[in-house]
């Protein structure tokens, strides 16, 4: 049996004791005797703990095949061994499987349940060890083989009352076939073998707080091979591997991770048009012009100071989340000419200068700037506005929508702008007729 990190504890209660002795024929003498009533010194308390390690011992060698119902359960092999996980998973999914698939649903495992499975897989032993039908492995693996939806969900921190660190445990992916959505929280991704047998189906997927490269998600082989193209590419140099592209996925989501670049595995998933990677490392943005269908892209809550010529790295994206960033600047944002939605909440943006490099932006709609030092600036709101000119009223800023009243001062705030314009131009004219002949 493979019992590993079994609950800490654990006391041998009568009931499963007479069990084991009834239906199992155990011998009764091997179970230590009872302390004498009242005495609980130090000693007799670890003598009676090594009698009860003795006889637990003895157990598990005297079954060494199908361990005993009662002894299965006393132990929780049904929630910390390999044997017992995939026996309880297989016995839920014989009774509740079918109508789990039909009804569509995202179906939930932990990492454990997917490394006893992986371990099974590996293991020269029957698919039923237990002799009971309803607990075979058969019926997880027709079950992930037709399963769409999936999260696996980790934790930090030992599993219930074991020593099992959940989050480091290795498990396979491809017993599962036909999957288009996934979401993996809690696990380390280079723990987790088999996800390039999703390329072929997956439409979604979420990692978070399980990686610091997109590489190892988007390309796991990139270990055994250092110089690679994805499929189709042109190359010019000599190559080791041709990887095959994500041909389906058109969102993905590595929020929350530790990411502190966007490396070139990006050439993998040219159909994404959602990209997420706010909450993570990144101080620069590259790479990202090799994905031409890119439409929303979140890089919220990194370390951006700056994010020069934007529009030669976003293409043409309809939605730009900078919100919680270190930008003072916004002159690399002016050329995105598509931008419907942008937001800049909670940077370090002080000077109403800056909007004018956007004010020119055709398409924007929503312009979140929430949380800058600019906010306190009198009049911020209608100084903001003024910005976009005869488009101030298609502008919703700060989730709020322009006023009449707004509306107006702004109409005044164009009219003193325009009147200082021709000052200037004036100055500069009269300036220009002044000079003596041969002055530059």
């Amino acid at each position: 049996i493979l019992l590993w990190g079994a609950p800490r504890d654990f006391r041998i209660d009568k009931g499963s004791a007479a069990i084991l002795t009834a239906e199992n024929k155990v011998d009764r003498r091997l179970l230590p005797p009872k302390k004498i009533l009242g005495k609980n010194s130090k000693s007799l308390v670890e003598r009676r703990q090594k009698d009860l390690e003795q006889y637990l011992q003895t157990l598990l060698v005297q079954f060494p095949q199908a361990t005993p119902p009662a002894l299965s359960c006393f132990l929780h092999l049904q929630l910390y061994e390999v044997n017992g996980v995939t026996a309880a998973l297989a016995e839920d999914l014989f009774h509740k499987g079918e109508q789990l698939l039909e009804a569509g649903q995202v179906f939930t495992l932990r990492p454990l349940q997917l490394y006893s499975v992986t371990q099974q897989l590996r293991l020269a032993t029957p698919t039923c060890f237990t002799g009971d039908a309803k607990t075979d492995l058969g019926h997880i693996l027709d079950f992930t083989c037709r399963l769409k939806y999936l999260k696996i969900s980790g934790a930090q921190g030992p599993v219930g009352s074991s020593n099992i660190q959940e989050n480091s445990l290795p498990f396979d992916l491809s017993i599962f076939k036909s999957l288009l959505q996934i979401e993996i929280t809690e696990c380390s991704s280079q723990q987790i073998s088999g996800l390039s047998s999703l390329r072929q189906t997956l439409a979604t997927m979420s990692v978070h707080h399980s990686t610091d490269s997109m590489q190892l998600v988007l390309v796991p082989e990139a270990s055994e091979f250092p110089q690679w193209e994805p499929e189709g590419a042109v190359s010019s140099c000599p190559v080791t591997a041709v990887i095959p592209v994500w041909k389906s996925l058109t969102t993905l989501d590595l929020s929350h991770n530790d990411i502190s670049a966007v490396d070139s595995s990006v050439k993998l998933i040219p159909k994404v048009e959602f990209l997420d990677l706010s909450h993570n490392q990144l101080s620069s943005v590259e790479n990202l012009q090799h994905l031409y269908s890119l439409v929303h892209v979140d890089l919220s809550y990194n370390l951006l100071c700056s994010l020069d010529a934007a529009h030669t790295r976003l293409g043409n994206i309809k939605t730009l989340g900078l919100s919680g960033n270190q930008l003072s600047s916004l002159q690399g944002l002016c050329k995105l000419y598509s931008l419907v939605n942008l937001d800049l909440s909670h940077n370090q943006l002080t000077q109403l200068e800056e909007i004018r490099n956007i004010g020119s932006l055709p398409c924007l709609e929503k312009l979140n700037l929430s949380d800058n030092p600019m906010c306190i600036i009198p009049d911020y709101r209608t100084k903001v506005l003024a910005q976009f000119g005869d488009r101030a009223a298609e502008v919703c800023l700060d989730g709020k929508t322009t006023t009449e009243k707004e509306l107006d001062t702004v109409e005044v705030l164009k009219a003193i702008q325009k009147a200082k314009d021709m000052k200037d131009q004036k100055r500069t004219i009269h300036s220009f007729t002044q000079r003596k002949p041969g002055q530059e």
